[in-house]
């Protein structure tokens, strides 16, 4: 539609004439992305307004392009929604591993202390060699935990690396 329309008189929110109001004393022109309109009949929108000050011979005249950007703005929000919904999700995927990392460790302790102490008990050479066998895959099992555990916190650390240039001879010296 390419009537001309009273431009101040359609804004949903009153904070909003008052933003195009002021800025448009302090310059002659303002651009606004965004804003919610009500017209006198329909459902409200979400637009784009570009508006000008020209001054004629007749006095000062307000020259508003206005295009309907609802759409923009509807997938503005669910864009925002989805990256919110994505970090929490991370951050509940962190908290779990953590955690099952954690839960992981008591019983490899117990396992690896109770082998050690049937390690050192006297005792027939096959019960020696099946303790041996206990204590060494609960070492390879703890090893891969930590090693789990440590890749989790330098993710989760990296962005509180301190990054600086360094001059390889002087690592050297």
């Amino acid at each position: 539609d390419t009537s001309p329309l009273d431009a101040m008189s359609f804004y949903s929110e009153p904070s909003n004439r008052e933003n195009m109001v002021q800025t448009l004393a302090e310059s002659d022109s303002v651009k606004l992305f965004g804003i919610e309109i009500q017209p006198k009949e329909g459902e409200p929108f979400y637009a784009s307004i570009h508006s000008s000050k020209i001054d004629l011979d007749e006095g000062e005249v307000l020259f508003s392009i206005v295009e309907d950007v609802t759409n923009q703005v509807n997938l503005q929000e669910k864009l925002e929604e989805e990256i919110t919904e994505r970090k929490e999700l991370e951050r509940i995927k962190g908290e779990l591993l953590s955690s099952i990392s954690h839960e992981m460790r008591t019983p490899l302790t117990a396992i690896s202390g109770f082998a050690e102490l049937l390690l050192n008990e006297q005792g027939l050479q096959q019960h020696h060699r099946h303790v041996e066998i206990i204590l060494r895959e609960a070492e390879k099992l703890t090893e891969l935990v930590n090693r789990f555990l440590d890749a989790r916190r330098l993710k989760i650390d990296r962005s509180r690396i301190d990054y600086r240039e360094l001059v390889a001879a002087d690592l050297l010296e």
